[in-house]
């Protein structure tokens, strides 16, 4: 398998981690410049009302800023009210109990740094879902880009600008309001973990549909 780059997103969604069952290793490039209104500091949940954005706020920076130089502005209460709406949407769900400790850490905890953050968020993912792939920041790859899978700037919020993928299907399964709504993909990952648990990567598995 090969390496993959790709940018480093807030809570990824499936499509984004079923990336790190077919590549070898993911280099999460936290040098090319931030892009605003992208996954990079987003995600979304499923509430009662629907589908919620969960939005990180950044501080304004000079208009060309790479990844790995944005901060977060903790002047506002960001964590909090991220770990509330979380809880509000998945408390009944399956597996909520079993996995709210992973994720009420990451809110109760310090960054300074989105690459922080969105890096913490991608690895106790990973390692939830016993993910093989190793992951590396650009910034200390050593390699050559050029035999990498380019993956970046693939997946995005805005239809217009997310790319079609054949190698991924999204693969429906029971979310904790399916009795109000439709399925809803693009959905962080925590959506997945918090509705079907140790099953999670069974049903990542599925939605790949060819190796790229």
């Amino acid at each position: 398998m090969k390496g993959l780059i790709i940018e480093p997103h807030y809570i990824p969604n499936l499509r984004y981690f079923s990336r790190f069952l077919i590549s070898s290793s993911i280099i999460l490039d936290d040098i090319s410049l931030f892009r605003k209104q992208s996954f990079r500091n987003r995600s979304y949940i499923l509430s009662a009302n629907g589908i919620l954005p969960l939005i990180v706020p950044v501080c304004k920076e000079r208009s060309k800023t790479s990844f790995k130089d944005i901060r977060i502005d903790n002047t506002r209460l960001w964590q909090k009210n991220h770990r509330n709406s979380i809880v509000s949407a998945y408390n009944k769900s399956s597996y909520f109990e079993f996995y709210r400790h992973h994720f009420d850490l990451i809110f109760t905890t310090h960054f300074d740094y989105l690459i922080d953050l969105d890096l913490e968020i991608i690895k106790t993912i990973t390692e939830i879902l016993s993910l093989p792939a190793e992951i590396i920041l650009l910034s200390e790859y050593h390699g050559k880009i050029e035999t990498l899978t380019d993956h970046r700037n693939c997946i995005d919020p805005k239809p217009r600008f997310n790319k079609a993928d054949d190698s991924f299907t999204s693969i429906n399964y029971t979310q904790v309001f399916s009795d109000r709504f439709d399925f809803v993909s693009d959905l962080g990952m925590i959506d997945l973990i918090f509705n079907h648990g140790p099953y999670a990567g069974e049903i990542l598995q599925k939605s790949i549909t060819r190796l790229v």
